[in-house]
């Protein structure tokens, strides 16, 4: 993935398309409760792509039925010194 990081490219997306570029995926438990997709998958699997090393708060301070629980997302990131990046809806972050 280092080799993407290091090249101009774009990404778009909505929502959850955003929180996998992370390195984990633990600060969003509270609005996306945790579950494995396939009966023989034991474990969760944490790891984000880890394209940005902060997580992207989506959602945040919008009309948006997960809006509330985005504020404790962002709450839970800080108490536990993980970097984040809060967007509402309609916005875009772009990296440079």
């Amino acid at each position: 993935m280092k080799e993407l990081r290091d090249t101009d490219f774009l990404y778009a997306g909505y929502s959850a398309a955003g929180c996998v570029l992370a390195p984990s995926l633990r600060s969003y438990e509270i609005v996306d409760k945790i579950d494995t997709p396939y009966p023989a998958q034991k474990e969760v699997i944490w790891e984000g792509l880890g394209f940005v090393d902060w997580a992207f708060m989506p959602h945040w301070d919008s009309n948006h039925p997960e809006s509330a629980d985005i504020e404790k997302e962002i709450a839970y990131c800080k108490e536990n010194n993980i970097a984040c990046k809060a967007i509402r809806d309609g916005e875009v972050i772009i990296l440079e």
